[in-house]
């Protein structure tokens, strides 16, 4: 049953994402970026993507820890050649063709750009635009699965299964390192900065998110090693589990009003702020599983669960093309940006899914994707 978890879990995860994105066209704060910026953005979206962010991607770093370290517990024969498949020749093709057409659509709203397309990208993209952009988790995933390979090829039995239940302490542990990651990280880097390793954007990450990443990695990984059936503890009771979510937006709110003015700027900020995203990630993480347990529990492994579980990592591929092109159409209609995002979500995840689907479909392409 702990593969159906999982499933439920990546079809979980990636509605998260494409809800995500949705909202980003309408969020408030003046800080905002993104391809498509609509003029009635309300700080109503904060909240939510407070709580979000913190879940999305360590949830699936951690559903790939777990699939990594199986797979390596089974062989290591034609690992790297099938990450590199996978996950490389994905990147490097949506980096080229999918994000280059983002791009040129935000280049031409919000920068006044007048080039066609292929101008755009034969001038400005290819010489100085290059973005890894969304799919900035694959190249980051390959390094995570390259370093998991390198370690069991250096320690054969470094993924040997080795029963153990989650403790109290891990989790807390792991809190105290995320939180002290981040914190470093926005010491050196800021808040929600991003940088390109190298300077080529094949690499591109957020360095206050990375401890997080790189914990869901391993704990998913660990979970394998340990036997972790999900079904103990918070895993076993999500509404509990769902009340800590509620409780850790309380707590992230009530600091924005009240503490986060006094120590703006300090290192105190840094830390406190790095303590939140690292219980918040963990405490939604929890909330996932503990969810996805009972669905799996209560509905087992459907054949459309399967269905869109296999066709999740295709649907991130293409998924915001098509939330962009939503927003795009929707970006001066005269509505409530709430009913707007909330329209693109609910357009944009079925259709997404119902064109992965249609990809998989093809023979070669479910080779490399499926």
């Amino acid at each position: 049953m702990r593969v159906a978890v999982f499933e439920w879990l990546r079809v979980l995860a990636t509605v998260v994402v494409i809800y995500h994105h949705s909202a980003l066209a309408y969020y408030g704060s003046p800080m905002r970026r993104w391809y498509v910026l609509d003029p009635d953005g309300t700080i109503a979206f904060e909240a939510l993507l407070r709580i979000v962010d913190p879940f999305q991607m360590p949830a699936f770093f951690l559903i790939a820890g777990w699939l990594t370290a199986r797979t390596l517990h089974r062989g290591r024969a034609g690992f790297v050649q099938r990450r590199l498949l996978r996950l490389g020749l994905p990147f490097l093709v949506g980096s080229y063709t999918l994000v280059p057409l983002l791009m040129y659509l935000k280049r031409t709203t919000q920068s006044g750009l007048q080039d066609r397309f292929t101008d755009y990208w034969l001038g400005a993209y290819l010489t100085h635009d290059y973005r890894a952009g969304y799919l900035w988790f694959l190249s980051m995933l390959l390094v995570f699965q390259l370093a998991a390979w390198s370690l069991h090829r250096a320690r054969p039995r470094s993924f040997e299964p080795a029963p153990r239940p989650p403790s109290v302490a891990l989790a807390a542990a792991l809190v105290a390192v995320v939180a002290g990651g981040e914190a470093l990280a926005q010491v050196y880097f800021g808040e929600y900065a991003w940088v390109e390793w190298g300077g080529t954007g094949l690499l591109t990450y957020q360095p206050s998110r990375l401890a997080s990443y790189a914990a869901a990695f391993w704990v998913g990984a660990e979970a394998w090693r340990g036997g972790w059936t999900f079904r103990e503890g918070l895993f076993a009771r999500p509404g509990l589990a769902l009340l800590g979510v509620a409780l850790a937006l309380g707590v992230q709110v009530a600091f924005g009003l009240t503490l986060y003015p006094a120590v703006s700027g300090s290192g105190l900020l840094m830390l406190v702020n790095g303590a939140l995203y690292a219980g918040t990630s963990l405490v939604t993480v929890v909330a996932g599983v503990a969810v996805a347990g009972r669905l799996a529990d209560r509905l087992g492994q459907p054949g459309l669960l399967r269905r869109l579980s296999g066709a999740s990592y295709t649907t991130y591929l293409i998924h915001l093309p098509v939330v962009v092109s939503l927003q795009y159409v929707l970006l001066y209609a005269p509505a409530n940006p709430v009913l707007k995002a909330l329209a693109v979500l609910l357009v944009s995840a079925p259709l997404s899914f119902a064109l992965a689907d249609l990809l998989l479909r093809v023979r070669w392409l479910r080779r490399v994707l499926g």
